[in-house]
């Protein structure tokens, strides 16, 4: 039975091919699909983070344990789509430096945001043991 936590870790491979591929596009200056692929981007990771925060309210809500894990993820969501938002930009305006330094940033993010996944929450999912369907099926 595939768990919560092996659909959050599966999507990571997702999102660094998706990311691996803005990239390239914009070193090709292909700009167009760029955009197209960074908005696929955007898309997957609000999915994730709002299954992940699915997952900490469902499975770590423990009078009141789950409230300071759901404001943390909020505020990575928020961060998320403040660089996102950044890397649009660029893409509007051909700027391939601008792009790839939040490009930078947001690698950084998503690198810590795995680790804290992996570290503080695979423990709390794999002693629910939850099924992942619930989470597929809800986003």
């Amino acid at each position: 039975m595939e768990t919560i936590f092996d659909l959050l870790a599966s999507d990571h491979a997702v999102h660094g091919a998706l990311f691996q591929r803005v990239c390239t596009r914009v070193r090709q200056a292909d700009w167009e699909g760029a955009a197209r692929t960074l908005r696929g981007l955007g898309r997957a990771l609000v999915r994730h983070l709002r299954r992940e925060e699915a997952a900490v309210l469902r499975h770590l809500h423990d009078g009141g344990r789950a409230s300071m894990p759901v404001a943390q993820l909020r505020v990575e969501q928020r961060l998320v789509q403040g660089v996102l938002a950044r890397m649009a930009h660029s893409l509007q305006s051909n700027d391939r430096s601008a792009f790839l330094k939040h490009a930078g940033t947001l690698r950084l993010l998503l690198q810590f945001h795995n680790q804290k996944q992996s570290t503080l929450y695979a423990p709390c999912y794999a002693r629910a043991a939850a099924p992942a369907a619930a989470l597929r099926g809800s986003m």
